[in-house]
């Protein structure tokens, strides 16, 4: 062809029409349907060196043009499903970036505007309002209960973050396994009296520095499945 790519599949009257297998030469390869000599239909494309965000897309089109439902990978592994149109995601899409975190709500030309909800890696999420991919407006922060979370925070987001940071933070340990807490001496609880714990010479090179919890007679710096209270004070 004039543009240096190639074909095969079907034809009808000399054009494209059917199924068939487009090549470029700089390496991009639709495979899927064609009307009149246009991708129309289901296709699956890998993009070549001349695109330098996307990598791969495989869904609807509509006179060569991403349109409808599908997914697209970009370079950096980053997977947006959902509708397209002109070859735009737009509207209620999933993206799931390689971190492990993972964008759910309205999106806009491909940015992520209005309401949706981002959940991470660590068990932390947010959901509300963003503007231009940034948290701003309503919304709120939280710990998923699958991971034993039981803090919230709403209010009003700036520029990603909490517009209203609070001057204290208060935690209040309430897990149910918990039976006694003990700090050590080298970092005791403001205005209480502190029970000083009794360290092997291997335990005291242990938890140097460290905030000690007694769990069942047995000291650790990382007790499981502990739920605290958090009050925030203003």
């Amino acid at each position: 062809m004039r543009d240096g790519s190639y074909y095969e599949g079907d034809f009808v009257k000399g054009e494209m029409n059917g199924k068939g297998t487009r090549t470029w030469e700089d390496g991009t390869v639709y495979a899927g349907a064609f009307v009149m000599g246009e991708k129309h239909g289901y296709g699956e494309i890998q993009y070549g060196a001349r695109s330098v965000k996307e990598a791969s897309f495989k869904g609807d089109f509509a006179s060569n043009v991403r349109h409808g439902f599908g997914e697209m990978t970009l370079r950096d592994l980053t997977v947006i499903k959902g509708e397209f149109i002109n070859n735009h995601p737009e509207g209620h899409c999933t993206i799931s970036y390689q971190d492990g975190s993972e964008f759910s709500g309205n999106v806009v030309r491909g940015v992520i505007n209005g309401l949706g909800e981002v959940k991470y890696p660590d068990g932390s999420a947010y959901k509300g309002s963003f503007v231009d991919g940034v948290k701003q407006g309503p919304g709120c922060y939280y710990i998923e209960p699958s991971v034993g979370g039981t803090y919230s925070m709403s209010g009003e987001f700036e520029n990603g973050e909490p517009s209203v940071t609070a001057n204290e933070t208060i935690y209040e340990l309430v897990g149910p396994i918990f039976h006694e807490e003990e700090q050590s001496k080298k970092a005791p609880a403001k205005g209480q009296e502190t029970k000083q714990p009794t360290f092997t010479e291997e335990e005291d090179v242990r938890f140097e520095n460290k905030v000690v919890f007694q769990v069942g007679g047995k000291f650790t710096e990382e007790p499981q499945e502990l739920s605290f209270k958090i009050k925030c004070v203003f």
